[in-house]
């Protein structure tokens, strides 16, 4: 008697159903293959921002700080919009990919639908699929194979959408390629033991992380077909299967298991998964089948081409329900050149690195990174802890493709420091004749940041002038933009104004009162909250009185911020924590300090307009305040606000406090009163033809100020070494100023 195998694919086309089943029955005509293509992912976006944690085959994906974070419950600094309260992940499909289930992973419940147009739910139309949630693993099944522009889910709530996967299930053959044999051995396999904590390639971390610290049942793969002649799945527990080094270079398109399954009679549901053999963290494949018991199992497994570095196994997982044998296992390992693999291999490994560069781009700890060992690195800081993952990718992608343009944007940007060779860096273009240097250096540099801008607002903009990093972010992000406006009342200039005016209504509704922050958090948090966008809209819409008046009743309650102490110094109640609340209900004084001068920015912008005599009479009690407590080799950054301690400072870098924003506030008043009280620390070091920083970066705009009018000609010869505007305001000549504006062609050798 032969075996038969007959597929049952539910036409549920819109429905729900629970898993996929395959019933396998005793019949009289040779088993047929089941194939189930993993459709590969070409892009994944949450509204409008890059999020790669959905499809990137792990359900527990982490932020920058080791804390597991999945879809919708994304990093406080990863992609989220409050434009639909963040709902609505969009995914594209690599080109001509098309699926018939759907694999959801995290208990989300979610309504799918393909090709909707735009980026809200349709309201006229029902979803593809709909998941019921609840359910840590559920399977749609539709009736027929669906090619889709986009994917979206909308209506995600109950859980996390922590993987979702895309297979085209069908019978037949679809990989090629040249097969080899893999069946399981006797014994069990021990993986090695890793020789440190930060190896995401090591199968025992990832046995660990993924499936307990428990006894691992793992079985050896030995090649050929001499193995063992049964394999026991216990109930509810998993059997690794882990091969031998398979060889590097070579392409993986495939793999086929084919088995008897035999046991008490009856449904079963097996799990099967392929993890990643570069990245084990990771599936390539994670399924569940409904079989009948008895059965002949006959799968096909076209995964995402990979091509395999030099020791490294390929690791499967099989699990059942109840308990079930599987009577000679084998695996076909389909293996095809790697010029044919490496296209859907290099496609896979990019989606990941762009994935882990965006999880850890807020605290960039790559930064700190500079030609010492990864593993001390890596220990040094909670952030760095993160990096092993990202760093992996990078060098994988880079052997794939050393000649790919984006692997070498990111190994780079990442690596900068540990690089002895950097890629050629093209000079602009030189001025046509007639030209003045100067101008056409200017336009071009106008002209490169206008072309960012509206890269953002092309790509990420939504309706109410968000780009996808919350108030907090994207506030900050248009400061970068000021100069635009200016520049132009059309075009570019005239979009980033408009899109502008939607964040400070958002602002004004969700995250502000009173021109305060309504979350009492740090001073450089409170103002990310919008007041600096406040001040901004009142800079870009000057006269405009809606933006006036926001920004006058910030600078009030700015004031209402702030105490005089007995002696008359004015402060800042705290650094740590202010907000709205502290107008009901003054704070304990603690320390002021750290990134508190942000604060002024409202004041500033409103004594900048009218001159307001409060507004300027509290800004220099406050900048008189700290000066009485600042002198040279003692530039206070933190003081005890009652008793007048100081209790953080620089010994070299005058008005640095708060990221220089000390040296912001004072420049500023300096302009604004004429007053040079203002800036004598800057022009205590300028006297000795001395700049440190900040007092380099503040020059130009002390020089523009008048602020340097009394020093001699020699000694500002002597600073305009220092910064390139006082160069051109000393000698008239504009090529210390053009070199910083456009660089000069960085050799390859550093």
């Amino acid at each position: 008697m032969r075996w038969k195998i007959v597929l049952w694919l539910p036409v549920c086309l819109g429905l729900t159903a629970t898993s996929l089943r395959a019933a396998v029955h005793v019949g009289t005509e040779s088993p047929a293959l089941l194939t189930i293509r993993k459709a590969p992912v070409a892009d994944c976006r949450v509204i409008r921002g890059f999020l790669g944690t959905p499809v990137d085959g792990s359900v527990r994906s982490w932020d920058y700080r080791g804390t597991v974070r999945e879809y919708p419950r994304t990093a406080s600094d990863g992609v989220g919009y409050a434009y639909l309260n963040n709902d609505g992940l969009h995914i594209r499909l690599a080109q001509g990919e098309s699926f018939n289930v759907v694999v959801l992973r995290g208990g989300a419940k979610a309504r799918m639908y393909v090709d909707v147009n735009g980026l809200t739910e349709p309201t006229a139309r029902e979803p593809l699929a709909r998941f019921a949630g609840g359910k840590e693993i559920e399977t749609v099944c539709l009736g027929q194979p669906v090619t889709p522009g986009k994917i979206s889910f909308f209506g995600i709530e109950g859980g996390n959408l922590a993987d979702v996967a895309f297979y085209r299930v069908q019978g037949g053959r679809t990989a090629g390629g040249s097969a080899e044999t893999w069946t399981p051995g006797p014994g069990s396999y021990d993986p090695p033991q890793p020789t440190s904590k930060f190896a995401p390639e090591s199968l025992c971390l990832a046995m660990k992380e993924r499936y307990g610290d428990q006894r691992h049942n793992a079985v050896p793969l030995m090649k050929g077909s001499g193995g063992v002649a049964s394999l026991s799945l216990a109930g509810g527990r998993p059997v690794h299967l882990v091969s031998g080094p398979l060889g590097a270079g070579r392409g993986l398109s495939a793999v086929d298991l084919s088995a008897k399954v035999s046991g008490m009679a009856g449904p079963r549901v097996l799990t099967l998964a392929v993890q990643d053999p570069l990245d084990p963290r990771l599936d390539l494949t994670w399924i569940e089948l409904e079989v009948q018991v008895p059965a002949v199992l006959e799968v096909q497994f076209d995964i995402p081409d990979q091509v395999l570095p030099a020791n490294q196994p390929l690791w499967l997982t099989l699990q059942a329900d109840r308990d079930v044998q599987l009577d000679r296992p084998r695996l076909d390992l389909h293996f095809v050149p790697r010029e044919q693999a490496l296209p859907e291999a290099l496609a896979w490994r990019q989606m990941l690195l762009r994935n882990f560069f965006s999880l850890m781009s807020e605290p960039r700890p790559w930064g700190a990174y500079s030609k010492q060992p990864r593993e001390e690195f890596y220990a040094s800081s909670t952030y760095a802890g993160q990096c092993p993952e990202l760093f992996l990718t990078i060098d994988l992608c880079h052997a794939l493709a050393p000649a790919d343009d984006l692997v070498r944007q990111y190994r780079e940007w990442v690596y900068l420091r540990n690089l002895d060779q950097l890629s050629e860096i093209a000079p602009p273009p030189e001025p046509p004749a007639g030209v003045p240097v100067w101008a056409w250096y200017s336009r071009l540099a106008w002209l490169e940041v206008r072309r960012i801008t509206q890269w953002w607002l092309d790509e990420r903009l939504v309706p109410t002038g968000e780009f996808g990093g919350r108030a907090g972010d994207d506030s900050d992000l248009y400061q970068q933009f000021a100069d635009l406006p200016f520049f132009e009342d059309t075009g570019v200039g005239a979009r980033v104004r408009e899109a502008a005016a939607g964040l400070a209504e958002l602002a004004d509704k969700e995250r502000l009162r009173d021109g305060l922050n309504i979350h009492t958090t740090d001073s450089l948090h409170a103002y990310e909250e919008g007041i600096n966008h406040l001040a901004l809209m009142g800079r870009w819409f000057y006269g405009e009185p809606i933006y006036l008046e926001r920004c006058m009743e910030s600078a009030r309650n700015m004031e209402a911020l702030t105490i005089v102490t007995p002696d008359g110094r004015r402060h800042f109640r705290d650094k740590r924590a202010m907000g709205w609340e502290d107008i009901a209900k003054s704070r304990e004084p603690k320390v002021d300090g750290a990134a508190n001068p942000l604060m002024w920015h409202t004041a500033l912008q409103v004594a900048d307009y009218n001159r307001n005599p409060r507004t300027l009479k509290v800004l220099q009690e406050w900048a008189d305040t700290w000066r009485r407590l600042m002198s040279p080799g003692q530039w206070a950054t933190d003081v005890e606000v009652l008793t007048g301690k100081v209790v953080g400072s620089n010994p070299g870098r005058p008005l640095y406090g708060g990221y220089s924003t000390q040296g912001v506030t004072f420049t500023w008043l300096h302009a604004l009163t004429g007053q040079e009280r203002h800036i004598d620390p800057f022009l205590h070091y300028y006297r000795q033809k001395q700049a440190p920083l900040p007092a380099n970066e503040f020059m130009g705009d002390v020089c523009s100020l008048g602020g340097l009018d009394a020093l001699d000609r020699a000694t500002l010869q002597q600073l305009g070494r220092f910064n390139p505007a006082v160069a051109l305001y000393v000698s008239r000549d504009p090529q210390p100023l053009i070199q910083a504006t456009i660089g000069s062609p960085r050799s390859s050798q550093q």
